[in-house]
């Protein structure tokens, strides 16, 4: 699972849950919203051609289709402050990249060096264990921004 958050400064903040084949929008209905559209209208932040708009939020989409996808909150300005999202969706199961090589050689040892050792990336218990951690710590996080708007929204910021 991926978080983005996408904004410039503190009172507007919109937070995209990526995981393998779905986006979350968190956000308060009424408040904000999520517009669908394409690559032009999402890189001049206009809507001359809507593809979808979402304004009872959360907004969960399920990203199942290959193809590039285009959101962005249509509030205010909030578009041209960065809150905008950009998906390519894909056939291809996804890569953790090259093998890391970790060499535990030393110039200073002059006992023979053991070889390299390549750790390979692999799906392992440890690695759930870092995502839980990871996705608990940041939803945690998510309701402490709730309950701050929440309070600024009170008090009339």
């Amino acid at each position: 699972m991926a978080a983005l958050i996408c904004a410039s400064n503190l009172k507007q903040v919109m937070i995209i849950l990526l995981t393998s084949r779905v986006a979350v929008f968190p956000y308060w209905s009424g408040v904000n919203n999520v517009i669908q559209v394409g690559e032009e209208d999402f890189d001049a932040c206009t809507q001359n051609e809507v593809i979808d708009m979402f304004h009872d939020g959360p907004t969960i989409i399920l990203l199942d289709k290959p193809g590039e996808y285009f959101y962005y909150s249509g509030v205010g300005k909030h578009c041209e402050l960065g809150q905008k999202l950009a998906v390519t969706v894909t056939n291809k199961e996804g890569s953790s990249g090259a093998p890391f090589t970790l060499d535990l050689s030393s110039s200073e040892t002059t006992a023979a060096a053991p070889s390299p050792v390549a750790i390979l990336p692999s799906k392992s218990s440890a690695t759930s264990i870092r995502s839980f951690g990871v996705v608990s710590g940041f939803l945690a996080f998510l309701l402490s921004l709730f309950i701050w708007g929440r309070g600024l929204h009170l008090y009339g910021l």
